[in-house]
């Protein structure tokens, strides 16, 4: 997930993006990581361990979030360099 991550955001065509679309991403990022944060259940650490377990849940719910912004709002970039 983390090399997909890499590669779109270097591919990215971040000049020819216009800032409304920049800011919609980073909405989208949050609200998708809010949802996969709220569907996942998370409880206060009562030990190091839990803590852990918790920092990783979070790591692995913010890479999935962004992974699903790229694809939304990356998705046409990419279409056009393609047809071309």
């Amino acid at each position: 997930m983390s090399v997909n991550i890499y590669f779109l955001l270097s591919k990215a065509e971040w000049k020819t993006t216009s800032r409304s679309m920049k800011v919609g991403a980073i909405m989208t990022f949050v609200v998708v990581a809010t949802f996969l944060f709220r569907l996942d259940t998370v409880t206060l650490p009562k030990s190091s361990y839990q803590f852990g377990v918790g920092v990783g849940h979070g790591v692995i719910i913010g890479l999935s979030a962004l992974s699903i912004v790229e694809t939304i709002w990356l998705y046409q970039q990419f279409k056009k360099r393609r047809d071309h």
